[in-house]
C-alpha cells in the first residue's frame, strides 16, 4: 500500500448478513434491555397488551419499538408489530375484548415498520401509525 492512501474494503452481501445474524445471537444470548412502556389487559382480561422499548440503540433515539400480547398468565408472548419510530410514542388501548388500537400520532416518515399483523388469535389489530388509520 502506498502512503497516504487508505484501505477500504467493502462488504460483502453475505459477510453483512453473518454480521447481522452473530449481532442478533449476541443480543439474544446476552439478553437486550427492553423496557415496558404500556402494558394494558383487555376488558374480559384473557389478554394483555404491552409496548416495549429496546434499549440497544446505545446513544441514538432509534430504539426499537414492540408490541406484544399474551394470554394472562402465560410466558409465552407474539410481537404483532416492530418497529423504529424514532423517540415517537406508541401507545396501545382496547376498544373491545377482542379489538386492539395501536396509535402513534407523531411517527414521521422516518418511522420504519418491519412486521405488522392485522391479527393475533380472535383479536383484531387496527393501527394509527403516523396518521393513517389500518
Amino acid at each position: 500500500m502506498q502512503p497516504g492512501r487508505k484501505l477500504v474494503t467493502m462488504m460483502r452481501p453475505c459477510d453483512i448478513g453473518l454480521f447481522l445474524a452473530l449481532a442478533l445471537l449476541c443480543c439474544l444470548s446476552v439478553g437486550c434491555a427492553a423496557r415496558v412502556e404500556q402494558t394494558a389487559a383487555s376488558p374480559d382480561g384473557k389478554v394483555v397488551a404491552e409496548v416495549l422499548q429496546s434499549q440497544s440503540a446505545g446513544a441514538t433515539d432509534a430504539n426499537a419499538t414492540y408490541v406484544q400480547l399474551h394470554e394472562r398468565g402465560g410466558s409465552s408472548a407474539d410481537h404483532v408489530i416492530e418497529g423504529t419510530y424514532y423517540g415517537a410514542t406508541v401507545t396501545i388501548a382496547w376498544l373491545d375484548s377482542n379489538t386492539l388500537l395501536v396509535q402513534c400520532a407523531t411517527c414521521g416518515s422516518d418511522s420504519v415498520t418491519r412486521l405488522q399483523k392485522e391479527k393475533w388469535r380472535d383479536i383484531s389489530i387496527h393501527y394509527d401509525i403516523g396518521g393513517g388509520n389500518r
